[in-house]
C-alpha cells in the first residue's frame, strides 16, 4: 500500500511565541476502504510524530485530483510546529512568490 507523509511549511504565517513554524501536515494512504478504523489508524501515525495533535485537531479527506495519488484517504493537521527532522516525512517548502503547492486536491 502506497504512503506519503508531508510537511508544507508555511511563510504567510507568523511563527508562534515559542519559536514553531505554521505547517500543514498531510498524511496519504492509498486505496484503504476509507473506513473509521482506517482513518483513526492514519491519525496515529500523525499523533506519534507529533504529540500534541489531539483527535480534533486531525481533518479526513479522500483525493479527488492528482497525478499519482487519486483515490488515496488523507488526513491533515495543521499547526506551529518546531522546525527539524522528522523521520520519513517529506518537508516542502513554499515557492519564491511564498505559496505553497500541493499537487492533490481533496474533499
Amino acid at each position: 500500500m502506497a504512503t506519503y507523509r508531508y510537511i508544507y511549511w508555511r511563510n504567510d504565517l507568523k511563527r508562534d511565541k515559542m519559536g514553531r513554524r505554521f505547517a500543514n501536515v498531510h498524511y496519504l494512504v492509498g486505496y484503504n476502504q476509507g473506513t473509521v478504523s482506517d482513518f483513526i489508524d492514519m491519525a496515529r501515525v500523525i499523533q506519534e510524530a507529533f504529540p500534541e495533535a489531539s483527535i480534533s485537531d486531525i481533518h479526513c479527506a479522500h483525493i479527488i485530483d492528482s497525478s499519482y495519488c487519486k483515490g488515496f484517504s488523507l488526513v491533515t493537521y495543521n499547526a506551529c510546529i518546531f522546525e527539524g527532522p522528522y523521520k520519513g516525512w517529506t518537508q516542502v517548502e513554499p515557492r519564491k512568490d511564498g505559496t505553497v503547492r500541493m499537487e492533490y486536491y481533496w474533499h
